[in-house]
């Protein structure tokens, strides 16, 4: 009894902050493409607790009660969980305005079979034994030996569940090589939370088929039964909390048009894919070292390539193939490197603090300061400004002598 009244806890709570969640998504109008999905995702996960809350305070009544009928569609709504997460996730990280297609019906095909195959069985239960064969029985829940179906069943869904955990990683390591070549600070667009709540899951995941397996082969419960409601408590909270402030990656940029150039620099649209001549490269790169040197742009701690294309007169595009292919560096990599630059001059010539000199030079924080730092000069800011004293009291001392 205190075993089931403790699940019938977890799910309460995940019911309450599953229902929440999906209203206050459902309720936004800005980026649908991403609040639909997650919404949908919260929606499922609260009906499927539903079953287990009813049944501490209502027994079983058979065949047809709410809680028989809510259980038949257990499976259909776990099949959907992993293409609505993968749907939430592609909509975070798509470059352009995310949008649902007909095409992304596709990914609810095992859904649809897995509700039409709980739909027969769940008939089958109303059909008399006289009336299928004569003297013949329908034993549903027979235990002479491995239930083979429960075991398909267990390992396609978590087949399919693996599946969209390896397309999210991915999809994410995918983008975070887009967001350095388009935003000089990365640090709140990388959705770090996903990547690691998805490998997590996966962990989780290989030990839920290691349970499947010994479960249906061997009769063997493993202990991971006893963590499923916890960690499912702690997915859905991790996902709330997170999942309710994310916004889209790339949502404030935007390709650089032609209105938005002057009419004396602007472009053909025709060239906007064209290759960049050597020579033409050559002078944007030319722009793009002034807009550092003088302008000292890099300074601007939310800088964009769309910011660096409106400054210099250039289209993103043109000025995206200048950095790769002439100067041979990403956006990203490529402020970060004046950043520092400007940062080893200051540590140098300055008593500034070492983080007042990081937020002076564009950084947003202290741990991406250290780390581009230590990448550009191998040490950190703290060894460099003592071997850079160290050295100054060494020609002092020479020059007094």
């Amino acid at each position: 009894m205190v075993e089931e009244m403790l699940s019938a806890s977890i799910s309460a709570m995940m019911f309450g902050l599953s229902a929440l969640s999906a209203n206050l998504l459902l309720v936004r109008h800005r980026n649908r493409a991403v609040n639909y999905p997650l919404a949908a995702f919260f929606l499922c996960i609260a009906v499927l607790q539903v079953p287990e809350i009813l049944g501490l305070f209502e027994p079983r009544d058979g065949p047809g009660s709410m809680e028989d009928i809510l259980e038949t569609l257990t499976m259909p709504l776990t099949v959907a969980l992993a293409p609505l997460m993968w749907l939430y996730a592609r909509a975070l990280t798509e470059e352009e305005y995310a949008h649902m297609s007909w095409r992304d019906l596709g990914h609810f095909i095992p859904c649809a079979l897995a509700f039409a195959v709980v739909f027969l069985l769940f008939s089958l239960r109303f059909v008399e034994p006289a009336t299928v064969a004569a003297g013949a029985e329908i034993n549903l829940d027979s235990d002479a030996g491995p239930d083979y179906v429960d075991l398909l069943t267990g390992i396609a869904y978590n087949v399919q569940f693996g599946i969209y955990v390896a397309l999210l990683l991915w999809r994410l390591t995918t983008y975070r090589k887009k967001l350095k070549q388009m935003f000089a600070s990365t640090e709140n667009r990388e959705l770090g939370w996903i990547l690691w709540l998805g490998l997590f899951i996966g962990g989780f995941w290989l030990l839920d088929m290691a349970t499947v397996f010994f479960e249906e082969i061997y009769g063997w419960e493993p202990f991971t039964e006893m963590l499923t409601g916890p960690f499912t408590l702690f997915l859905v909270w991790s996902i709330a909390i997170w999942g309710l402030r994310q916004r889209p990656g790339f949502e404030q940029s935007a390709p650089v048009s032609e209105e938005i150039l002057s009419p004396a620099i602007a472009e053909p649209i025709k060239y906007e894919r064209s290759a960049l001549s050597e020579t033409r490269a050559q002078r944007i790169a030319a722009k793009i070292e002034g807009a550092m040197m003088r302008d000292q742009l890099y300074a601007n701690p939310n800088l964009s390539l769309v910011d660096l294309s409106k400054h210099i007169g250039v289209t993103s595009n043109h000025v995206s193939q200048t950095l790769n292919g002439t100067i041979g560096e990403n956006f990203f990599d490529y402020i970060n490197r004046w950043r520092v630059r400007d940062a080893v001059r200051q540590l140098e010539a300055t008593d500034k603090t070492i983080l007042a000199i990081a937020y002076d030079v564009g950084f947003n924080s202290r741990s991406s300061f250290y780390t581009a730092f230590k990448r550009e000069t191998g040490q950190t800011p703290t060894k460099l400004r003592k071997s850079l004293s160290a050295k100054l009291v060494v020609a002092t001392e020479t020059a007094g002598g």
